[in-house]
């Protein structure tokens, strides 16, 4: 029976393994921008009822892990949140950046090299954009 529950818990452990460098080098993939999508509570059920299939789980094995999938994601969900949530202040914060500095070229400009500048800018920015994601 120890065996047994042995056996059990590292095939859990290797499952868990497995799943977090595939989810690991899966979320490297620099082109791929969409959101991770977490699974809801049915999904959990039914990803818990596989892994109690293949590894026969007891109902408590069974419950304690549904227990623990469904907390595990609801961490999941609150950490990509607060990251979304970064995002957008950093994103904010670099625009304010760029105006600021900007506005301190303008200031040594003469009205006519303003408007250059501002046609460069507008010009130039796609262009800076696509050279930017190429280098990452």
């Amino acid at each position: 029976m120890k065996n047994k529950i042995s056996f059990v818990i590292a095939k859990l452990f290797l499952l868990t393994v497995l799943a977090m460098i595939f989810s690991s080098a899966y979320s490297q993939r620099p082109n791929d921008q969409r959101p991770q999508r977490i699974p809801d509570s049915t999904q959990i059920v039914k990803m818990t009822n596989n892994l109690a299939q293949e590894l026969f789980l007891t109902d408590e094995q069974k419950a304690k892990i549904t227990d623990l999938y469904l907390a595990h994601f609801k961490e999941v969900k609150k950490q990509l949140d607060e990251i979304e949530r970064d995002k957008k202040r950093n994103r904010e914060k670099m625009e304010t950046y760029k105006s600021e500095f900007e506005e301190k070229i303008k200031s040594l400009l003469i009205d006519e090299q303003k408007v250059k500048f501002d046609n460069f800018q507008k010009t130039h920015r796609p262009q800076q954009r696509q050279e930017h994601r190429e280098m990452n």
